[in-house]
């Protein structure tokens, strides 16, 4: 199983600074509990070497991961295929043992047995399976750490301030909106699904027996519907096409899917109308004693 074939496809989306501007300012931050979660795994699995502990960040975009894992390593690198969210990197992680370096392909820049743990943030689903696997056989140390870190608005939990359980189907229904503006962008099917599914196709193909998930959080994060808007317009590649006839611009359908929940629901709204959004975060652990194979 692959990701986007394509790495320009992947550049295209983010690499506009504007795009990358919007992504950033209204993605979730990382919870602390990331950090933990990948402690205790090298924890459980001490790495030999000469005490120089090095973490590879991969898809790091504007270094928010980055950041939260950065006073648990000796060295850290975090790469990307976008310019322009590494420049926001950059300015946000200022570490000296932070460094940030601009890939064009699916070959990591690092030395082979180098790198006791290998991150990467919401962006698995962009790589090339099999050659992203390859390559972190090969940097990895034996018994280091492979983490995919994964968080999604889920569920709604409040409408006006009311918990979402009186409104069960309209969190149903908001799932139902929230891939339905995905496959409206045409976003790759297969990128679509796995994001989606949170890495489930992939877990399953996975071949490796040290493989297990980690629950790490949820976290209610608070929404206007205008905000919200411009989540999702910085994902899926919406802001690099141009939609003619508004009634099919997916963010103009999407809008009127999410104010219609309101309305069903009894609930007056407009654009400042405040809601929250449960984000859980999960991660998906493999530690190298074999081969990262994949079915």
């Amino acid at each position: 199983m692959a990701g986007r074939n394509s790495n320009s496809d992947v550049r295209n989306d983010f690499d506009r600074e504007d795009i990358a501007s919007v992504y950033e300012s209204i993605q979730p931050e990382w919870p602390h509990e990331v950090r933990h979660a990948l402690a205790e795994s090298l924890d459980q699995n001490p790495s030999p070497g000469d005490g120089h502990r090095f973490l590879l960040d991969v898809g790091c975009g504007g270094g928010k991961l980055t950041k939260v894992l950065e006073n648990d390593f000796d060295h850290v690198l975090g790469i990307d295929i976008s310019e322009s969210m590494l420049k926001m990197a950059e300015k946000n992680v200022t570490n000296p043992k932070v460094k940030f370096q601009l890939v064009y392909d699916d070959k990591l820049p690092v030395e082979s047995s180098s790198t006791v743990a290998v991150t990467c943030g919401i962006s698995f689903h962009y790589l090339n399976t099999p050659v992203f696997l390859a390559e972190c056989d090969r940097i990895l140390v034996e018994g280091g750490i492979l983490a995919f870190f994964v968080f999604g608005p889920n569920v709604i939990s409040s409408l006006q301030g009311t918990p979402i359980a009186n409104y069960s189907a309209e969190s149903l229904r908001w799932q139902h909106i929230y891939r339905e503006f995905q496959i409206n962008c045409g976003m790759d099917e297969v990128v679509r699904e796995t994001h989606l599914t949170r890495y489930e196709a992939i877990y399953n193909a996975l071949t490796n027996p040290t493989k297990h998930w980690r629950q790490i959080a949820k976290r209610d994060v608070k929404y206007t519907i205008k905000k919200m808007l411009d989540y999702m317009s910085s994902i899926a590649g919406y802001r690099t096409k141009t939609y003619l006839d508004p009634t099919k611009d997916p963010l103009n359908v999407f809008r009127e899917s999410l104010i219609a929940i309101f309305r069903d629901a009894g609930l007056e709204c407009n654009d400042d109308t405040e809601f929250k959004v449960t984000f859980e975060y999960s991660a998906m652990v493999i530690k190298k004693t074999k081969h990262f194979g994949i079915a």
